[in-house]
């Protein structure tokens, strides 16, 4: 468990390194967000592929491979510590999301709920930050670079386009709000970010476990 902290706080320490260019995305992310709420669910998914996707990369071309096979450390706690920097990543987008929400409904009134942003806004991020992980633990930034650019680019997509269809009609939000409702939205983004979470870091530990490190 000592070990696991070490390597997040590592991770943090690294992050600053790299602060500037999420910093960049960020501001040009939230302005847009602020004028087109379609994007603002987004907010949530593309701030969590930054922290984590940015951070590891910087780690993965300093050579951190190697760095974990010298340490007194095991492999499956380098996993676990990038799912924790995935939950860092997850909170202070939460935060910025709930910032510029607010913002938002003050300069440009939406019928888009946060309820439901909240959720597509989880959702797309723990399957963004679950599929990143893998690609980068098993194939370094460089291989994995088109695939995790495809990967988001179809999240993105495809979270904005449901988003804005269901935000130019009010039935439809009612409606979505309805189910939501009487399932729990909590219970149901929970269950589910568990789920994928669970398998994306079962397949993290066995291709790290197996990667051939030179």
């Amino acid at each position: 468990m000592v070990n696991i902290i070490n390597l997040t706080k590592m991770s943090l320490n690294n992050l600053s390194s790299v602060i500037k260019s999420i910093g960049i995305v960020f501001c040009t992310w939230i302005i847009v967000s602020i004028f087109s709420p379609a994007f603002l669910n987004m907010l949530f998914c593309i701030g969590s592929y930054l922290i984590v996707y940015q951070t590891m990369a910087y780690e993965d071309i300093n050579g951190i491979d190697n760095l974990v096979s010298t340490l007194p450390i095991k492999r499956s706690e380098y996993v676990i510590s990038r799912y924790i920097l995935g939950i860092f990543g997850a909170i202070i987008s939460m935060i910025l999301l709930l910032v510029v929400y607010f913002i938002m409904v003050k300069v440009n009134k939406t019928y888009v709920p946060l309820e439901l942003l909240i959720t597509t806004g989880v959702l797309s991020s723990v399957l963004l930050t679950s599929v990143i992980i893998p690609i980068v633990l098993k194939f370094g930034v460089t291989k994995g670079k088109i695939i995790n650019f495809l990967v988001l680019f179809v999240i993105i997509s495809v979270g904005t386009g449901i988003v804005q269809e269901i935000g130019s009609s009010k039935e439809s939000i009612d409606n979505i709000i309805g189910i939501i409702s009487s399932v729990g939205f909590t219970m149901i983004t929970v269950i589910i970010s568990l789920l994928i979470i669970t398998i994306s870091m079962v397949m993290s530990l066995k291709l790290y476990k197996g990667k051939e490190i030179k």
